[in-house]
């Protein structure tokens, strides 16, 4: 038999609102355990819990029956006051009930997915949203989590199934008038648009990714040059230590924060220059690293001065720094001054960092991939679309079928139609517990 579950859902005690979640068969049994009558579903209702016949509490309580629930199942929320006291009480009360049991991280989601309450694509979609820090990420992840990739996922099918049933009718039907000629090129057609169009969901991938974990800007330069100023000033508070004495930066300090509604994460770094000393010359070799690795580099000199790598980076921006100084003049229109100390330029350089993250950012008409895996299948299926493109006229027909079944199946695995029990572990194991 099934348990039920229970959790503490909302956020640690004490707190001004604790609730606590449960599902499973034996739900209803809860509110006779604290003498009270099931509510009417979906209807909150002001209730004394009571526990060997002492008031423990008073808090809303609510019933959602199944399958018209979140997990699919009878579930039951309980809106405590957020005690410590209270809410080991009332835990403690459930755990004693027969086939009651403390939920596992992730299993209200999970029993959900089972249920046919969502499908995969909508419950990593949801560890997203719960994690999500900026506008930007929620955005992203409401996609998923409202079922806009699983419709364009099985869209997909659809449309592979419909060209497998041409191919098939090629087949067995192909000298009957009622089957239409050259089905078999209007078909490749129809798969070189569809794959075209899976390749460029593929491809906003990265800048998903970008929006997920964060915009990395490496701030770069020569010792003193004004780097770890600037993320004092952007931090709007003393996060890096700031001396004249050069090489005081030796390790990499990181700081979030919300430009535009996107996530940005501003990475100070040791000053990049030839050095005898064996700890700053670990911490400039892990500069250069960084700097490799970084989605945008501000490059920041005092004079004006050209970065030194022989391979620019991808994406880098010219700052000028120290512009209340009488020596900072810009050499050319390519850089921008800037000063961390009375803020002269500071606005301009958000804005031109939040432009070159917006150019890295997939389009809204767009469902990037949410996680590796999705993508991993995504890829897997536009394989398969191009291998039988590839093939169209070399193979017979029954094996370019084959592909095209095959491209479904990759895309079946993204929603969990077909998924093994260990990967279903990894994924809902990310939850906290309670969700």
């Amino acid at each position: 038999m099934v348990d039920t579950i229970f959790a503490l859902s909302s956020g640690a005690v004490p707190s001004g609102v604790a609730i606590i979640r449960i599902s499973g068969p034996s739900t209803v049994a809860v509110f006779g355990s604290f003498t009270l009558e099931v509510p009417t579903a979906r209807q909150a209702v002001l209730r004394n819990l009571e526990i060997d016949g002492e008031i423990v509490d008073s808090g809303l309580v609510l019933f959602f029956p199944g399958p018209h629930s979140f997990t699919g199942e009878d579930v039951a929320e309980l809106h405590l006051h957020g005690s410590p006291a209270v809410v080991s009480a009332v835990l403690s009360h459930l755990s004693a009930l027969e086939g009651f049991r403390a939920a596992e991280p992730g299993e209200f989601t999970r029993r959900a997915f089972a249920n046919g309450r969502m499908d995969l694509t909508e419950a990593e979609s949801l560890a997203q949203l719960i994690e999500s820090e900026t506008e930007a990420q929620r955005r992203l992840a409401m996609g998923g989590a409202a079922g806009e990739q699983r419709s364009l996922i099985r869209h997909w099918q659809d449309e592979l199934t419909v060209l497998r049933a041409r191919l098939e009718a090629e087949i067995d039907f192909s000298d009957e008038a009622d089957v239409p000629e050259d089905v078999s090129k209007a078909a490749r057609q129809s798969l070189e648009a569809l794959t075209a169009q899976m390749e460029r969901h593929l491809a906003s991938f990265r800048g998903a990714e970008i929006i997920r974990r964060g915009f990395r800007v490496a701030l770069a330069g020569r010792p003193n040059a004004g780097k770890s100023s600037l993320l004092n000033r952007f931090a709007g508070r003393d996060v890096a230590i700031v001396t004249d004495i050069a090489g005081t930066t030796r390790d990499r300090l990181e700081v979030s924060l919300d430009i535009q509604g996107y996530k940005v994460v501003l990475v100070d770094l040791a000053g990049l220059r030839e050095t005898e000393d064996l700890v700053e010359r670990v911490g400039v070799e892990l500069a250069h690293m960084t700097v490799a690795e970084a989605d945008l580099v501000l490059w920041m000199d005092e004079e004006g001065h050209e970065p030194p790598w022989q391979e620019e980076p991808s994406e880098t921006l010219k700052v000028l720094s120290k512009a209340d100084s009488n020596a900072s003049v810009a050499p050319d229109e390519d850089w921008l001054a800037v000063s961390s100390c009375s803020g002269e330029g500071i606005d301009s350089l958000l804005d031109a960092i939040a432009e070159r993250l917006k150019d890295q950012v997939p389009a809204t008409d767009l469902l990037p991939p949410a996680t590796e895996r999705q993508r991993d299948q995504l890829s897997m299926a536009i394989r398969h679309c191009k291998n039988a493109i590839e093939s169209w006229d070399k193979r017979p027909v029954e094996l370019i079928a084959e592909d095209l079944r095959a491209a479904s199946f990759a895309l079946g695995r993204i929603v969990g139609q077909v998924d093994a029990e260990q990967l279903l572990d990894d994924i809902f194991a990310r939850f906290c517990i309670g969700k």
